[in-house]
């Protein structure tokens, strides 16, 4: 499973829909100069519901195909924090962005609500504001299966006879 390819379309919407400086979190470095924001996925490829489908590809390899989600986690820091994460939330409802996410296999399943987590630093307040979204995506990956020499039937069982 590559996670860039889904980083990038998630970094591309975030930062062309907020306007300000956007980051991934926890990297070296100094902070950029406020608003900022930085994005985190909270969670890695979540498997949705139960055994992935078996299937027989267009050039006749056995592929597992089935649903994930991961959680990214965006935090806003500088003014009108909660502003700005609710004009990104609110984003995800505009078609352009439901297509421009879905044309790299993205969708959302959650767009949760902005919070305030404004906190004191010092002798001021610095607004801040955290909005987590969940999204769904697909993986197909190759698998090999073993060659089948026995069969079931109404609780029969036959072996099959190889050349």
């Amino acid at each position: 499973m590559q996670f860039e390819p889904l980083r990038l379309s998630i970094y591309t919407w975030f930062s062309e829909t907020s306007g300000i400086t956007t980051i991934w979190a926890e990297q070296a470095g100094p902070k950029p100069s406020r608003p900022f924001a930085t994005l985190k996925l909270i969670t890695g490829a979540v498997k949705m519901g139960g055994q992935d489908n078996l299937r027989v590809s267009s050039d006749g390899r056995f592929v597992l195909n089935g649903p994930r989600s991961i959680t990214l986690r965006a935090q806003v820091f500088g003014k009108d924090a909660l502003e700005i994460l609710t004009t990104v939330r609110d984003s995800l409802d505009d078609p352009d962005v439901i297509d421009a996410l879905d044309a790299e296999g993205l969708a959302v399943m959650d767009d949760g609500e902005p919070s305030d987590i404004t906190e004191a630093l010092e002798t001021i307040f610095e607004q801040r504001a955290v909005l987590d979204v969940k999204f769904e995506f697909n993986v197909e990956r190759a698998t090999k299966v073993t060659d089948v020499n026995k069969v079931g039937i109404n609780g029969q069982n036959y072996v099959i006879k190889g050349e």
